[in-house]
């Protein structure tokens, strides 16, 4: 959803991109003539025209106002001999972008060495801009070590200079040197104010890859973590005809099936797994199948999704007669695809379970969410509307389907179809017991009216009525942000959710935006690791390692930089930038 969607989609790069107020105009000056990313084609036109127009004279009056700076502080050299020394080095170059044009790495290699050899130590631009053409012969020939080191050279003399850091990322890019890739390329874009796309779209792709290759890692090295009681309460109770989940417990037996389920009616979540396996592995088992798709359900929960899937088609497998029990299984099968980030997957077992049993509430209500997450809102309300007349009682259901008719009004734009689904929403929260879920629906009507006074008075309402949720005051703390775009506050409204549910994953998140908005870097990767830690489904995962990763890199870039409090590279980046702010909602 809009506001309290935790799936962000947009532009990393825009938003760790940071802006950049330009230095004083001797860095101006002694830069304008090497830096800059645009594409290689346009780089060597620009390149060859400012060399042809480039004369003698101009290069030693250029030379002649530097000599000056020196002055001051430093024995000046004779004047000739420098000025001799320069044009002999801007002669080499010249003939080494000759060869590097012609595709003649080797011989424009040779002539840049000659360049930097001849250059004065005196002219850092200079020198630093010979080393960066001679890495770009370099990265020609794939010599990625030499390309390295060329580059590194080069920002010794400028730690500023945006192109050798590029260069330099895309040959750490290319030996698998993803972390240092990732500051090197976050430096760029901070040097280029993020409005470069070719540096944007590198950033996202690299953000992407280590974002994969961390989440595989975790899902491969870490411990299960069961989720709360109120997110495995929320999700079962969603399931309106499983009879296994909304079954009695008036007479638990005092082993496997039964015990487990007892003890998921008393709430002791953590006795649930064993017990089923104890069903599982006796001879005598009378309930292997239910136990097997309670298992694997609470395998789920845990956010092993290979081993719960290994449960859940163990049963699709060998059931044969009782339709219910197949149904439950094909739903909970679909929702396990859609956790391992298989969406496409989860809607095929819902079309097959639909051919088992047409007329099942729950299948209709899942698969409406699922199509919900992808923005297929209208088949989302068909399928709604089904799940209503089938269960008609069922107040969330009624609910998300007039919701969503109001999702669909706003993206055609239509203003009747929008007050015709307010009012039909409003209806339906007065017509049943009061519901969380529906003053949480009402309160992101309110906000994209702009009535953020009402919102809250919503969102209120919710809270009291559950305050044990976690994800309500985080909301709450999302529409304050919205409505006065006070942070601190923000953030202690979030600390405040993570005190009623440490282990909510949304409010964690939320508060390493809040940090990183704040410029307390250091608190927002704690943040974004501790949302990685509790993240239960592969977007999740995704969302929570780019923030962390980039996070991390932007600390890096800055120290590179050598940014410091008054930098005015720091400052030009102060304040809530726009593009963040839409994160953060």
């Amino acid at each position: 959803m809009p506001l309290f969607d935790a799936t962000v989609k947009w532009k990393l790069a825009f938003f760790i991109g940071t802006p950049v107020v330009i230095g004083i105009l001797k860095f101006c000056y002694e830069h304008v003539a090497s830096k800059g990313t645009t594409s290689e084609k346009k780089k060597e036109e620009q390149e060859q025209e400012q060399e042809q127009n480039q004369s003698v004279d101009e290069l030693e009056v250029s030379a002649e106002l530097k000599d000056n700076e020196f002055c001051e502080t430093n024995p000046k050299p004779d004047t000739r001999v420098h000025l001799a020394a320069l044009r002999s080095a801007n002669d080499y170059k010249n003939e080494g972008s000759r060869c590097y044009r012609d595709r003649k790495y080797l011989e424009a290699i040779k002539f840049y060495g000659m360049a930097i050899d001849t250059c004065p130590e005196q002219r850092p631009a200079e020198l630093a801009m010979y080393y960066q053409k001679r890495a770009d012969c370099y990265e020609k020939l794939e010599n990625w070590s030499m390309v390295k080191e060329d580059c590194s050279n080069a920002l010794e003399h400028d730690h500023r200079y945006a192109q050798a850091y590029y260069c330099r990322a895309r040959a750490h890019e290319a030996t698998g040197d993803l972390k240092d890739c990732l500051i090197d390329i976050t430096a760029s874009c901070i040097i280029e104010m993020s409005m470069n796309d070719d540096l944007n779209k590198f950033l996202e792709r690299v953000l992407m890859k280590t974002a994969r290759i961390d989440a595989e890692w975790k899902v491969y090295s870490q411990a299960p973590l069961f989720a709360n009681k109120f997110d495995i309460l929320s999700f079962t109770r969603s399931f309106a005809t499983d009879e296994m989940m909304n079954g009695s417990s008036d007479a638990p037996p005092p082993r496997g099936f039964h015990r487990a389920l007892s003890a998921f009616h008393k709430e002791q979540f953590a006795d649930v797994i064993p017990s089923c396996t104890e069903e599982i592995d006796s001879s005598e088992a009378d309930y292997k199948m239910e136990a097997l798709l309670m298992r694997g359900t609470f395998q789920l929960f845990r956010g092993a999704c290979e081993e719960g899937k290994q449960d859940v088609d163990a049963v699709l497998q060998k059931i044969h007669a009782n339709v219910q029990l197949r149904i439950s299984t094909y739903l909970w099968s679909a929702v396990l695809q859609v956790l391992l980030g298989k969406k496409e997957e989860g809607l095929e077992i819902l079309e097959q379970a639909e051919k088992w049993h047409p007329n099942n509430a729950d299948l209709f209500y899942q698969r409406a969410l699922l199509l919900c997450d992808m923005e297929r809102f209208h088949e989302a309300f068909w399928d709604f509307s089904q799940a209503s007349q089938l269960a008609p009682r069922n107040a969330t259901t009624e609910l998300q389907k007039h919701f969503t008719e109001y999702r669909i009004a706003v993206r055609e734009e239509n203003q009747l179809g929008i007050q015709i689904a307010i009012k039909e929403l409003q209806e339906s929260i007065a017509s049943f017991p009061p519901c969380a879920d529906g003053y949480s629906m009402m309160a992101q009507v309110r906000v994209d009216q702009k009535d953020f006074a009402e919102a809250m008075k919503c969102l209120q309402k919710a809270v009291k009525l559950n305050p044990s949720n976690a994800t309500l005051l985080v909301q709450k703390a999302m529409l304050e942000e919205h409505w006065h775009g006070d942070l601190k506050k923000v953030a202690m409204m979030l600390k405040a959710a993570i005190s009623v549910d440490p282990q909510c994953y949304l409010a964690h998140w939320k508060l390493g935006l809040v940090h990183l908005m704040l410029r307390n870097l250091t608190k927002a990767v704690g943040n974004f690791e501790k949302a990685c830690f509790l993240a239960k489904d592969n977007d999740e995962l995704m969302q929570s390692y780019k923030f962390r990763n980039a996070t991390v890199a932007k600390m890096g870039a800055f120290q590179r930089l050598r940014i410091v409090k008054d930098d005015p590279l720091l400052l030009a980046d102060l304040g809530v930038p726009g593009s963040q702010r839409l994160v953060l909602l």
